[in-house]
Protein backbone atom coordinates (compact mmCIF):
# COMPACT_ATOMS: atom_id res chain seq x y z
CA UNK A 1 0.00 0.00 0.00
CA UNK A 2 1.14 3.78 -0.78
CA UNK A 3 2.56 5.73 2.18
CA UNK A 4 0.45 8.28 1.43
CA UNK A 5 -2.81 5.89 1.45
CA UNK A 6 -1.91 4.26 4.54
CA UNK A 7 -1.35 7.91 6.05
CA UNK A 8 -4.74 8.73 5.34
CA UNK A 9 -6.29 5.89 6.59
CA UNK A 10 -4.18 6.01 9.48
CA UNK A 11 -5.87 9.73 9.75
CA UNK A 12 -9.14 8.67 9.29
CA UNK A 13 -9.19 5.95 12.10
CA UNK A 14 -7.43 8.49 14.48
CA UNK A 15 -10.28 11.20 13.58
CA UNK A 16 -13.40 8.64 13.61
CA UNK A 17 -12.15 6.56 16.68
CA UNK A 18 -15.08 6.93 19.21
CA UNK A 19 -12.64 7.11 22.38
CA UNK A 20 -11.49 10.74 22.77
CA UNK A 21 -7.57 10.00 21.48
CA UNK A 22 -4.64 12.63 22.55
CA UNK A 23 -0.78 13.25 21.42
CA UNK A 24 0.90 14.34 23.95
CA UNK A 25 4.90 15.69 23.87
CA UNK A 26 6.72 13.15 26.49
CA UNK A 27 9.16 16.13 27.13
CA UNK A 28 6.88 19.53 27.14
CA UNK A 29 3.72 18.09 27.74
CA UNK A 30 2.23 19.80 25.54
CA UNK A 31 -1.14 18.51 23.56
CA UNK A 32 0.02 17.71 19.55
CA UNK A 33 -3.38 16.19 18.24
CA UNK A 34 -6.59 15.85 19.59
CA UNK A 35 -8.86 13.73 17.49
CA UNK A 36 -13.32 15.09 16.68
CA UNK A 37 -14.64 13.10 19.78
CA UNK A 38 -12.27 14.81 22.01
CA UNK A 39 -13.33 18.33 20.40
CA UNK A 40 -16.80 16.91 21.14
CA UNK A 41 -16.92 15.59 24.43
CA UNK A 42 -14.48 18.42 26.25
CA UNK A 43 -16.02 20.81 23.99
CA UNK A 44 -12.98 22.78 22.96
CA UNK A 45 -12.19 23.71 19.66
CA UNK A 46 -8.98 22.94 17.93
CA UNK A 47 -7.53 26.23 19.00
CA UNK A 48 -8.00 26.49 22.53
CA UNK A 49 -6.57 22.86 22.55
CA UNK A 50 -3.77 21.84 20.50
CA UNK A 51 -0.51 23.59 21.82
CA UNK A 52 -1.53 24.17 25.06
CA UNK A 53 0.06 22.05 27.83
CA UNK A 54 -1.78 18.72 28.94
CA UNK A 55 -2.61 20.21 32.73
CA UNK A 56 -5.57 22.54 31.27
CA UNK A 57 -7.41 19.45 31.08
CA UNK A 58 -6.91 18.96 35.08
CA UNK A 59 -8.66 21.07 37.61
CA UNK A 60 -6.77 22.89 39.93
CA UNK A 61 -6.07 20.85 43.16
CA UNK A 62 -4.63 18.07 40.49
CA UNK A 63 -1.83 20.68 38.05
CA UNK A 64 0.96 18.09 38.94
CA UNK A 65 -1.52 14.79 37.76
CA UNK A 66 -0.38 15.38 34.25
CA UNK A 67 3.90 15.79 35.48
CA UNK A 68 2.97 12.36 37.80
CA UNK A 69 2.01 10.58 34.32
CA UNK A 70 5.22 11.31 32.77
CA UNK A 71 7.42 9.62 35.90
CA UNK A 72 4.89 6.53 35.72
CA UNK A 73 4.93 6.09 32.37
CA UNK A 74 8.45 5.88 32.72
CA UNK A 75 8.36 2.81 35.32
CA UNK A 76 5.59 0.76 33.47
CA UNK A 77 4.76 2.18 30.08
CA UNK A 78 1.04 2.25 30.49
CA UNK A 79 -1.07 4.22 32.99
CA UNK A 80 -4.60 3.39 33.80
CA UNK A 81 -6.96 5.29 36.05
CA UNK A 82 -10.07 6.75 36.74
CA UNK A 83 -9.90 10.65 36.06
CA UNK A 84 -11.98 13.88 35.98
CA UNK A 85 -11.07 16.23 32.98
CA UNK A 86 -12.32 20.00 32.76
CA UNK A 87 -14.88 20.89 30.30
CA UNK A 88 -14.88 23.83 28.47
CA UNK A 89 -17.69 25.41 30.52
CA UNK A 90 -16.10 24.65 33.43
CA UNK A 91 -17.84 21.63 34.63
CA UNK A 92 -16.03 18.26 35.31
CA UNK A 93 -15.69 15.29 33.03
CA UNK A 94 -15.40 11.95 34.72
CA UNK A 95 -13.23 9.82 32.02
CA UNK A 96 -11.62 6.33 32.63
CA UNK A 97 -7.90 7.12 31.34
CA UNK A 98 -5.12 4.83 29.88
CA UNK A 99 -2.06 6.65 28.70
CA UNK A 100 1.10 4.80 26.69
CA UNK A 101 4.65 6.45 26.26
CA UNK A 102 5.18 5.65 22.23
CA UNK A 103 7.96 6.83 20.37
CA UNK A 104 6.44 8.22 17.26
CA UNK A 105 9.10 9.60 14.74
CA UNK A 106 11.89 9.61 16.60
CA UNK A 107 9.62 11.46 19.16
CA UNK A 108 8.78 10.40 23.01
CA UNK A 109 4.81 10.68 22.53
CA UNK A 110 1.93 9.89 25.07
CA UNK A 111 -0.99 8.61 23.39
CA UNK A 112 -3.65 9.52 25.70
CA UNK A 113 -7.45 7.31 25.31
CA UNK A 114 -9.97 9.14 27.15
CA UNK A 115 -13.46 7.36 27.66
CA UNK A 116 -16.68 8.68 28.83
CA UNK A 117 -17.08 7.73 32.73
CA UNK A 118 -20.36 9.56 33.21
CA UNK A 119 -22.90 6.28 32.78
CA UNK A 120 -20.29 4.61 35.19
CA UNK A 121 -20.16 7.41 37.62
CA UNK A 122 -23.88 7.26 37.77
CA UNK A 123 -24.06 3.69 38.25
CA UNK A 124 -21.73 3.84 41.30
CA UNK A 125 -23.08 7.08 42.90
CA UNK A 126 -26.31 5.18 42.83
CA UNK A 127 -24.76 1.90 43.78
CA UNK A 128 -23.12 4.29 46.66
CA UNK A 129 -26.42 5.88 47.86
CA UNK A 130 -28.16 2.63 47.83
CA UNK A 131 -25.57 1.30 50.30
CA UNK A 132 -25.77 4.42 52.39
CA UNK A 133 -29.45 3.61 52.60
CA UNK A 134 -29.35 0.40 53.52
CA UNK A 135 -26.69 1.15 56.20
CA UNK A 136 -29.03 3.86 57.37
CA UNK A 137 -31.98 1.01 57.04
CA UNK A 138 -29.78 -1.43 59.06
CA UNK A 139 -29.20 1.01 61.56
CA UNK A 140 -32.58 1.68 62.33
CA UNK A 141 -33.89 -1.97 62.62
CA UNK A 142 -34.37 -2.92 66.35
CA UNK A 143 -34.82 -6.55 65.33
CA UNK A 144 -32.92 -9.39 63.84
CA UNK A 145 -33.22 -13.69 63.47
CA UNK A 146 -30.27 -15.64 64.09
CA UNK A 147 -29.94 -19.63 63.88
CA UNK A 148 -27.98 -21.88 66.38
CA UNK A 149 -27.83 -25.54 64.26
CA UNK A 150 -27.21 -28.25 66.68
CA UNK A 151 -25.57 -31.86 66.72
CA UNK A 152 -25.82 -34.37 69.56
CA UNK A 153 -27.27 -31.13 71.64
CA UNK A 154 -24.38 -28.90 71.08
CA UNK A 155 -24.17 -25.82 69.13
CA UNK A 156 -21.90 -26.19 66.12
CA UNK A 157 -22.64 -23.19 63.71
CA UNK A 158 -24.42 -19.77 64.58
CA UNK A 159 -25.58 -17.69 62.06
CA UNK A 160 -26.64 -14.24 62.36
CA UNK A 161 -28.70 -11.86 59.50
CA UNK A 162 -27.71 -8.80 57.85
CA UNK A 163 -29.72 -6.40 60.63
CA UNK A 164 -27.57 -7.67 63.49
CA UNK A 165 -25.11 -4.69 62.23
CA UNK A 166 -27.86 -2.26 63.65
CA UNK A 167 -28.70 -3.77 66.95
CA UNK A 168 -25.45 -5.15 68.26
CA UNK A 169 -22.79 -2.84 66.18
CA UNK A 170 -20.93 -6.38 64.84
CA UNK A 171 -21.27 -7.87 61.19
CA UNK A 172 -22.62 -11.53 60.33
CA UNK A 173 -18.76 -12.05 59.65
CA UNK A 174 -17.52 -11.64 62.98
CA UNK A 175 -20.05 -13.91 64.60
CA UNK A 176 -18.90 -16.42 61.86
CA UNK A 177 -15.41 -16.27 62.99
CA UNK A 178 -15.58 -15.62 66.52
CA UNK A 179 -17.88 -18.70 68.28
CA UNK A 180 -18.10 -16.77 71.57
CA UNK A 181 -19.08 -13.31 70.26
CA UNK A 182 -22.69 -14.38 70.90
CA UNK A 183 -22.43 -14.41 74.92
CA UNK A 184 -19.31 -12.28 74.70
CA UNK A 185 -21.38 -9.28 73.97
CA UNK A 186 -23.72 -9.91 76.73
CA UNK A 187 -23.48 -7.49 79.69
CA UNK A 188 -21.34 -9.20 82.34
CA UNK A 189 -23.96 -9.22 85.03
CA UNK A 190 -27.02 -10.71 82.75
CA UNK A 191 -24.76 -13.54 81.32
CA UNK A 192 -25.86 -15.93 83.47
CA UNK A 193 -29.45 -15.59 83.04
CA UNK A 194 -28.66 -16.26 78.34
CA UNK A 195 -26.77 -19.63 79.63
CA UNK A 196 -29.77 -20.54 81.12
CA UNK A 197 -31.56 -20.18 78.34
CA UNK A 198 -29.16 -21.91 76.11
CA UNK A 199 -28.90 -24.64 78.25
CA UNK A 200 -32.71 -25.32 78.76
CA UNK A 201 -32.88 -25.22 75.09
CA UNK A 202 -29.90 -27.49 74.22
CA UNK A 203 -31.67 -29.72 77.76
CA UNK A 204 -35.04 -30.23 76.19
CA UNK A 205 -37.06 -27.56 77.99
CA UNK A 206 -39.49 -24.88 76.98
CA UNK A 207 -38.07 -21.62 77.95
CA UNK A 208 -39.18 -18.19 77.62
CA UNK A 209 -38.13 -15.15 76.26
CA UNK A 210 -35.58 -13.18 78.31
CA UNK A 211 -34.62 -9.49 78.53
CA UNK A 212 -31.00 -8.38 78.77
CA UNK A 213 -28.18 -6.10 78.15
CA UNK A 214 -26.06 -6.38 75.56
CA UNK A 215 -22.35 -3.81 74.63
CA UNK A 216 -22.56 -3.24 71.12
CA UNK A 217 -19.11 -2.84 69.20
CA UNK A 218 -19.12 1.00 70.03
CA UNK A 219 -19.59 0.64 73.84
CA UNK A 220 -23.02 1.52 74.13
CA UNK A 221 -24.68 -0.68 76.33
CA UNK A 222 -28.58 -1.67 74.96
CA UNK A 223 -31.49 -3.95 76.03
CA UNK A 224 -32.69 -6.62 73.58
CA UNK A 225 -35.50 -9.04 74.22
CA UNK A 226 -33.54 -12.39 73.40
CA UNK A 227 -36.90 -14.96 71.81
CA UNK A 228 -36.12 -18.70 70.79
CA UNK A 229 -37.94 -21.04 68.91
CA UNK A 230 -36.68 -24.71 68.96
CA UNK A 231 -36.61 -26.96 65.68
CA UNK A 232 -36.97 -30.99 66.04
CA UNK A 233 -36.74 -33.95 63.61
CA UNK A 234 -39.06 -36.27 63.19
CA UNK A 235 -37.65 -38.24 66.53
CA UNK A 236 -37.80 -35.56 68.92
CA UNK A 237 -34.04 -34.56 68.19
CA UNK A 238 -32.91 -30.86 68.74
CA UNK A 239 -31.96 -29.55 65.38
CA UNK A 240 -31.68 -26.16 65.66
CA UNK A 241 -33.11 -23.11 67.36
CA UNK A 242 -33.95 -19.76 65.97
CA UNK A 243 -34.35 -16.79 67.23
CA UNK A 244 -35.58 -13.23 67.33
CA UNK A 245 -33.09 -10.22 69.29
CA UNK A 246 -35.32 -6.71 69.71
CA UNK A 247 -33.57 -3.70 70.89
CA UNK A 248 -36.34 -2.85 73.75
CA UNK A 249 -34.51 0.05 75.39
CA UNK A 250 -36.49 2.64 74.56
CA UNK A 251 -39.31 0.60 75.83
CA UNK A 252 -37.33 -0.77 79.57
CA UNK A 253 -36.17 2.61 80.15
CA UNK A 254 -39.43 4.51 79.71
CA UNK A 255 -41.03 1.38 82.30
CA UNK A 256 -37.97 2.40 84.43
CA UNK A 257 -38.78 6.26 84.50
CA UNK A 258 -42.64 5.64 84.50
CA UNK A 259 -41.88 3.39 87.86
CA UNK A 260 -40.10 6.19 89.43
CA UNK A 261 -42.72 8.78 88.81
CA UNK A 262 -45.24 6.29 90.07
CA UNK A 263 -43.37 5.71 93.33
CA UNK A 264 -42.90 9.48 93.89
CA UNK A 265 -46.87 10.04 93.39
CA UNK A 266 -47.57 7.15 95.94
CA UNK A 267 -45.42 8.94 98.54
CA UNK A 268 -46.27 12.30 98.34
CA UNK A 269 -48.83 13.32 100.74
CA UNK A 270 -51.44 15.13 98.27
CA UNK A 271 -53.92 13.09 96.84
CA UNK A 272 -53.60 12.80 93.31
CA UNK A 273 -56.35 11.71 90.50
CA UNK A 274 -55.80 10.95 86.98
CA UNK A 275 -59.18 11.18 84.26
CA UNK A 276 -60.04 10.48 81.14
CA UNK A 277 -60.55 13.43 78.81
CA UNK A 278 -64.40 12.17 79.29
CA UNK A 279 -63.32 12.50 83.70
CA UNK A 280 -63.71 9.09 84.18
CA UNK A 281 -61.53 8.13 86.70
CA UNK A 282 -58.21 6.17 85.89
CA UNK A 283 -55.97 6.49 88.77
CA UNK A 284 -55.72 7.61 92.20
CA UNK A 285 -52.89 7.55 94.63
CA UNK A 286 -52.63 6.17 98.64
CA UNK A 287 -52.96 9.43 99.37
CA UNK A 288 -56.17 10.20 97.49
CA UNK A 289 -57.32 7.03 99.36
CA UNK A 290 -56.48 8.39 103.16
CA UNK A 291 -58.25 11.69 102.41
CA UNK A 292 -61.19 10.50 101.34
CA UNK A 293 -62.01 6.97 102.91
CA UNK A 294 -62.75 5.39 99.22
CA UNK A 295 -60.46 2.76 98.10
CA UNK A 296 -59.07 2.79 94.40
CA UNK A 297 -61.75 0.07 93.67
CA UNK A 298 -64.22 1.88 94.38
CA UNK A 299 -63.31 5.04 92.54
CA UNK A 300 -61.96 3.99 89.37
CA UNK A 301 -64.36 3.65 86.74
CA UNK A 302 -66.20 6.21 88.08
CA UNK A 303 -66.64 10.03 88.20
CA UNK A 304 -65.40 12.29 90.58
CA UNK A 305 -69.22 13.40 91.57
CA UNK A 306 -69.27 10.78 94.08
CA UNK A 307 -67.06 13.36 96.03
CA UNK A 308 -69.74 15.82 95.65
CA UNK A 309 -71.17 17.34 98.85
CA UNK A 310 -73.14 20.18 97.36
CA UNK A 311 -72.07 23.04 98.75
CA UNK A 312 -71.37 24.26 95.41
CA UNK A 313 -73.70 25.37 92.56
CA UNK A 314 -73.72 24.33 88.97
CA UNK A 315 -71.93 26.87 87.84
CA UNK A 316 -69.22 26.55 89.65
CA UNK A 317 -68.47 23.31 87.94
CA UNK A 318 -69.53 24.30 84.94
CA UNK A 319 -67.17 27.47 85.07
CA UNK A 320 -64.53 24.51 85.99
CA UNK A 321 -65.16 22.41 82.94
CA UNK A 322 -64.79 25.36 80.62
CA UNK A 323 -61.52 26.19 82.08
CA UNK A 324 -60.00 22.91 82.01
CA UNK A 325 -61.77 22.03 78.57
CA UNK A 326 -59.80 24.89 76.73
CA UNK A 327 -56.72 23.67 78.11
CA UNK A 328 -56.00 25.97 80.81
CA UNK A 329 -55.20 24.70 84.81
CA UNK A 330 -57.95 25.91 87.22
CA UNK A 331 -57.11 25.88 90.48
CA UNK A 332 -58.89 26.67 93.45
CA UNK A 333 -60.86 25.36 97.10
CA UNK A 334 -63.77 22.58 96.41
CA UNK A 335 -65.68 21.27 99.52
CA UNK A 336 -65.79 17.73 99.78
CA UNK A 337 -67.56 14.46 101.08
CA UNK A 338 -65.81 12.02 102.34
CA UNK A 339 -67.03 8.17 102.33
CA UNK A 340 -68.22 8.47 105.81
CA UNK A 341 -70.08 11.33 104.56
CA UNK A 342 -68.24 14.27 106.55
CA UNK A 343 -66.89 17.23 104.91
CA UNK A 344 -63.45 18.66 104.22
CA UNK A 345 -62.00 21.49 102.51
CA UNK A 346 -59.02 20.62 99.55
CA UNK A 347 -57.00 22.96 98.00
CA UNK A 348 -57.66 21.39 94.12
CA UNK A 349 -54.96 21.97 91.32
CA UNK A 350 -56.50 20.59 87.68
CA UNK A 351 -53.96 20.19 84.58
CA UNK A 352 -55.10 19.03 81.19
CA UNK A 353 -53.11 16.56 79.52
CA UNK A 354 -52.54 16.20 76.13
CA UNK A 355 -51.51 13.84 73.18
CA UNK A 356 -48.67 13.45 70.30
CA UNK A 357 -51.60 15.44 68.52
CA UNK A 358 -52.29 18.33 70.54
CA UNK A 359 -55.67 16.87 71.76
CA UNK A 360 -56.68 16.73 75.29
CA UNK A 361 -56.46 12.95 76.55
CA UNK A 362 -56.43 13.34 80.90
CA UNK A 363 -57.08 15.46 83.23
CA UNK A 364 -54.81 15.57 86.94
CA UNK A 365 -56.07 16.77 89.61
CA UNK A 366 -53.90 17.41 92.89
CA UNK A 367 -55.40 18.10 96.02
CA UNK A 368 -54.62 18.98 99.72
CA UNK A 369 -56.97 19.06 102.31
CA UNK A 370 -56.84 22.19 104.16
CA UNK A 371 -59.86 22.13 106.47
CA UNK A 372 -57.68 22.38 109.35
CA UNK A 373 -55.70 25.01 108.28
CA UNK A 374 -59.20 26.99 107.43
CA UNK A 375 -60.14 26.33 111.52
CA UNK A 376 -57.15 27.60 112.63
CA UNK A 377 -57.26 30.58 111.11
CA UNK A 378 -60.73 30.74 111.99
CA UNK A 379 -59.59 30.47 115.28
CA UNK A 380 -56.96 33.32 114.34
CA UNK A 381 -59.56 35.70 114.04
CA UNK A 382 -61.72 35.33 116.91
CA UNK A 383 -58.53 35.43 119.10
CA UNK A 384 -57.78 38.85 117.21
CA UNK A 385 -61.62 40.19 118.31
CA UNK A 386 -60.59 38.74 121.92
CA UNK A 387 -57.44 40.97 122.06
CA UNK A 388 -59.59 43.93 120.43
CA UNK A 389 -62.36 43.45 122.95
CA UNK A 390 -59.85 43.30 125.80
CA UNK A 391 -56.93 45.62 125.12
CA UNK A 392 -55.66 45.50 128.34
CA UNK A 393 -55.38 41.78 128.87
CA UNK A 394 -54.44 41.21 125.33
CA UNK A 395 -50.60 39.51 126.54
CA UNK A 396 -51.83 37.48 128.98
CA UNK A 397 -54.76 36.00 127.41
CA UNK A 398 -54.54 32.41 126.51
CA UNK A 399 -56.18 31.01 123.02
CA UNK A 400 -55.07 27.41 123.60
CA UNK A 401 -58.38 26.28 125.84
CA UNK A 402 -59.83 23.91 123.00
CA UNK A 403 -57.17 20.80 124.03
CA UNK A 404 -58.19 21.67 127.27
CA UNK A 405 -62.08 22.23 127.03
CA UNK A 406 -62.33 18.88 124.95
CA UNK A 407 -60.48 16.85 127.65
CA UNK A 408 -63.92 17.63 129.84
CA UNK A 409 -67.20 15.87 128.43
CA UNK A 410 -69.07 17.53 131.18
CA UNK A 411 -67.83 20.83 131.23
CA UNK A 412 -67.28 23.92 129.93
CA UNK A 413 -63.30 24.88 130.32
CA UNK A 414 -62.28 27.84 128.97
CA UNK A 415 -60.22 30.81 129.85
CA UNK A 416 -61.01 34.89 129.24
CA UNK A 417 -59.94 38.01 131.77
CA UNK A 418 -61.50 38.75 134.62
CA UNK A 419 -59.94 39.92 137.88
CA UNK A 420 -62.69 37.94 139.78
CA UNK A 421 -65.00 35.03 139.06
CA UNK A 422 -68.55 36.45 138.23
CA UNK A 423 -71.02 35.62 140.26
CA UNK A 424 -72.92 32.07 140.48
CA UNK A 425 -69.39 30.68 138.80
CA UNK A 426 -67.13 28.73 140.88
CA UNK A 427 -63.81 28.32 140.06
CA UNK A 428 -62.66 24.71 139.45
CA UNK A 429 -58.91 25.04 139.05
CA UNK A 430 -55.86 25.83 140.59
CA UNK A 431 -55.58 29.68 140.43
CA UNK A 432 -54.20 30.56 136.89
CA UNK A 433 -51.35 33.64 136.12
CA UNK A 434 -52.03 36.82 136.76
CA UNK A 435 -55.24 38.34 135.25
CA UNK A 436 -56.95 35.10 134.55
CA UNK A 437 -59.22 32.77 135.64
CA UNK A 438 -60.40 29.49 134.59
CA UNK A 439 -63.83 29.07 134.88
CA UNK A 440 -65.83 25.94 135.00
CA UNK A 441 -69.66 25.31 134.26
CA UNK A 442 -70.72 21.87 136.12
CA UNK A 443 -73.92 20.81 134.18
CA UNK A 444 -75.39 17.51 135.68
CA UNK A 445 -75.17 13.82 134.85
CA UNK A 446 -77.78 13.59 132.62
CA UNK A 447 -77.56 16.98 130.98
CA UNK A 448 -74.36 15.47 129.99
CA UNK A 449 -75.67 12.44 128.76
CA UNK A 450 -78.27 14.05 126.94
CA UNK A 451 -78.12 14.09 122.81
CA UNK A 452 -78.43 17.70 122.68
CA UNK A 453 -75.63 18.48 125.49
CA UNK A 454 -73.30 15.23 124.48
CA UNK A 455 -71.46 18.01 122.04
CA UNK A 456 -68.96 20.21 124.28
CA UNK A 457 -68.74 22.64 121.11
CA UNK A 458 -72.25 23.93 121.91
CA UNK A 459 -71.41 25.28 125.26
CA UNK A 460 -68.32 27.25 123.58
CA UNK A 461 -69.04 30.82 124.17
CA UNK A 462 -69.89 32.88 120.73
CA UNK A 463 -66.96 34.46 120.58
CA UNK A 464 -64.92 30.82 120.25
CA UNK A 465 -67.37 29.63 117.69
CA UNK A 466 -66.20 28.58 114.18
CA UNK A 467 -67.42 30.74 111.40
CA UNK A 468 -70.68 29.69 109.58
CA UNK A 469 -68.52 28.30 106.62
CA UNK A 470 -67.82 25.16 108.92
CA UNK A 471 -71.49 24.56 110.12
CA UNK A 472 -74.54 26.77 111.41
CA UNK A 473 -74.18 28.62 115.00
CA UNK A 474 -75.43 26.57 117.69
CA UNK A 475 -76.81 28.25 120.39
CA UNK A 476 -76.40 27.28 124.17
CA UNK A 477 -79.96 25.84 125.21
CA UNK A 478 -78.73 24.83 129.09
CA UNK A 479 -80.04 27.11 131.84
CA UNK A 480 -76.00 26.86 132.92
CA UNK A 481 -74.93 27.24 129.71
CA UNK A 482 -77.12 30.82 129.10
CA UNK A 483 -75.93 31.87 132.74
CA UNK A 484 -72.35 31.63 131.90
CA UNK A 485 -72.93 33.16 128.58
CA UNK A 486 -74.40 36.73 130.93
CA UNK A 487 -72.49 36.60 132.72
CA UNK A 488 -69.51 36.46 130.75
CA UNK A 489 -71.33 39.03 128.59
CA UNK A 490 -71.22 41.63 131.84
CA UNK A 491 -67.73 41.11 132.47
Amino acid sequence: MEPNRCEEMMSAVFQNWLDMILLVDADDGRILSANRAAFRILGYRPEELVGKEFTVLFPKPDKTEGSSWHERLRASDAVFEYQEFVHADGSLCPLDVMAVLLDLFGRKTILVNLRDASERARVEEALRRSEERYRQLTECLTDYIYRVRVEKNCPIETYHSEACVGVTGYAPEEFRTDPYLWINMVHEDDRDIVRRQAGGILSGRDVAGVIHRIVKKNGEIRWVSNTPVPCYDGEGNLLSYDGLVKDVTDRVLGEKEQSRLVAVIEQTDQGVMITDARGVVQYVNSAFEGMTGYCREEVIGRKPSILSSGCHTREFYRDLWVTISRGDTWSGQIICKKKDGSIHHVQTTISPMRDEKGRISNYVSVRRDITQDLLLQDQLRQAQKMEARWPGESRTTSTTFLPRFWDTPNCCWTRYPVRDPPPGISSRSSRPPTGQRILCTRFSPSAARSPRNSDPSRFIPWFWKPSSSFGPRFPPRSRSARTWMRTAARC
